[in-house]
């Protein structure tokens, strides 16, 4: 889909949104390691500073309000395209997770070798040099003693660059617990992933769906504003949420049987033929299979698995066939999201829903949910070949390019599908594990570098905690990959003056990585492509 972009548009977007985040007097420097320079700078002590919101993948422009040199508010930047000058609940915390007392506020080193929840560990203060210098160590005696396969870096990938210098294949991030399960189906169905343009829909259907009460800008906007214009909403949720709360019809469905009225709603619409034929023509293939195939599927049967009748089911079908343009969100944790056997079906389903409806493509239904921008690799070197699969048996999930993070604690309890030795948390939670207390267990053995804010139940099998400096304390450039109608790139920059001895992520993968031997990392001329390893039970049971 090619959304209607005049030249004269896309530079106006563009210079709205650069322009409201231009730089302070000095300009940012476009050197990553002159990021500890710019962090560093003097800030007015009473300014209006703009810059990006860090807190989700939203990235919304943010207005700073200074005085004295300590902020005192955060707002929207009306200018901005994805925010509309609006922030959730979250992005206004900004400030007292900055002036939070609890914070992080220098380098941590463990002075207790025994770990587990009801052990001290014994923290003293050190400098950066020190934690540097211990985790590079650590980090060399490994890949000689194990090769670069036994470092891996779980959470956000902050530290991607570093792993892939060293020749790790273990860049490991939560992905199959988040939104993994929409975004792979829409790309092998589809080509693309999508992003719900809810502002413009006059007919909202939501299985499970709940951001209007989670509060994710967009998303929470656009619904308002649907609701406004007199959008139909429609919502099946075991649970009266706060979406359901504000839909017209909410249906208490029996847990786990949205695919059934998925389903049914197919069969309804391709028997009734109701579906979208110009936007099939052209955009599909295998309708005729599909209408064989859900003949089996009639609303009589969804109506004896979900407790929905039958008559109700063939209604919403009809409503949503018709009344254009319609949209279905699919967004983490909603009925297409990872939390279900069935999620990956039900996700299917509905790009089938959108699809013959000709919802997909078009403003109010599904548009594409990143405008991608042109790469600019400043890497001359190719780093080393990675010759070892990822232990979160990510080779059995090509399409999806990552394996079940919920295998994590058992791979690295069990050294599985090798050894591992050194493990980096970025901005990572404990308690978002299925099984914390085996993780902990698994990390008793390891020597855990720990990047956080706070000092949190990982620290409890921490080695070294490094205080990350906050969003509103450091530099960046943000793609924006939300509801963005044109290519954008959000800028980040200080507010304030650091307010503790912290550091950016960048910072510190590049000072680890300056004191890392690269010229001991084993590199193969000619090296084979990884073959799959005999997986673990925990990653056969997830295939």
């Amino acid at each position: 889909m090619k959304l209607p972009i005049s030249r004269r548009n896309f530079l106006k977007g563009s210079a709205i949104l650069l322009g409201s985040l231009a730089i302070a007097k000095g300009g940012l420097k476009s050197d990553i390691f002159t990021f500890a320079e710019q962090n560093d700078k003097k800030i007015d002590k009473t300014a209006e500073i703009y810059t990006t919101c860090g807190i989700c993948e939203n990235h919304c422009a943010v207005k700073a309000y200074v005085k004295e040199g300590v902020l005192e508010r955060l707002e929207g930047v009306p200018e901005d395209q994805a925010s509309g000058g609006k922030l959730c609940a979250k992005g206004h915390f900004g400030v007292k997770m900055l002036y939070d007392p609890d914070r992080l506020k220098y380098p941590l080193k463990r002075t207790n070798p025994k770990k587990g929840f009801n052990q001290d560990p014994g923290w003293v203060k050190i400098s950066w040099e020190e934690a540097y210098d211990i985790i590079a160590s650590k980090v060399n005696e490994a890949i000689e003693k194990y090769g670069p396969q036994s470092i891996v870096n779980i959470g956000h990938r902050v530290f991607k660059n570093l792993m892939k210098a060293i020749g790790s294949p273990n860049i490991i991030s939560h992905t199959s617990t988040c939104y993994a399960t929409s975004l792979l189906t829409q790309r092998v169905l589809t080509g693309k992933t999508w992003c719900p343009d809810l502002f413009n829909s006059k007919y909202i259907l939501s299985f499970g769906w709940d951001q209007a009460g989670k509060g994710k800008n967009v998303f929470a906007r656009g619904f308002a504003e649907a609701k406004r214009k007199g959008a139909k909403i429609v919502v099946f949720d075991p649970r009266l949420s706060t979406t359901a709360s504000l839909a017209d019809l909410w249906i208490p469905i029996k847990p786990g049987t949205d695919l059934a009225v998925a389903l049914a709603m197919i069969n309804t619409i391709v028997n009734e033929e109701l579906y979208d034929k110009e936007f099939i023509k052209e955009n599909c293939y295998g309708f005729d299979k599909i209408c064989r195939l859900v003949q089996k599927y009639t609303p009589e049967w969804a109506e004896e698995k979900s407790e929905v009748p039958a008559k109700t089911i063939e209604s919403i079908a009809r409503d949503f066939a018709t009344i254009k343009p319609a949209c279905i969100p699919v967004w983490k944790r909603g009925g297409g999201g990872p939390m279900r056997k069935n999620a990956t079906r039900l996700t299917h389903a509905i790009i089938i829903l959108m699809s013959i409806t000709g919802n997909i493509g078009k403003r109010g239904g599904w548009i594409p949910r990143v405008i991608k921008l042109g790469r600019v690799s400043p890497v001359k070197t190719p780093p080393p070949p990675v010759t070892q699969n990822r232990i979160d048996g990510r080779e059995y999930f090509p399409l999806a390019n990552c394996g079940p993070y919920q295998s994590i604690p058992h791979q690295l309890l069990h050294d599985e599908p090798y050894h591992t030795e050194v493990i980096f948390f970025t901005r990572a939670s404990l308690l978002s594990f299925m099984q914390p207390k085996l993780l902990g267990k698994a990390l008793e053995s390891k020597f855990v570098v720990n990047l956080n804010i706070y000092l949190d139940e990982l620290s409890y099998f921490s080695d070294i905690m490094l205080p990350e400096s906050t969003y509103l304390e450091r530099s960046g450039v943000v793609p924006r990959t939300t509801y963005t109608l044109f290519p954008q790139v959000s800028v980040m920059q200080p507010v304030v003056g650091r307010l503790f001895d912290t550091r950016s992520a960048e910072e510190i993968e590049y000072e680890i990585a300056k004191r890392i031997e690269m010229r001991k990392i084993k590199v193969e001329a000619t090296p084979e492509k990884p073959k799959p390893t005999q997986p673990s039970p925990v990653v056969e049971e997830a295939c």
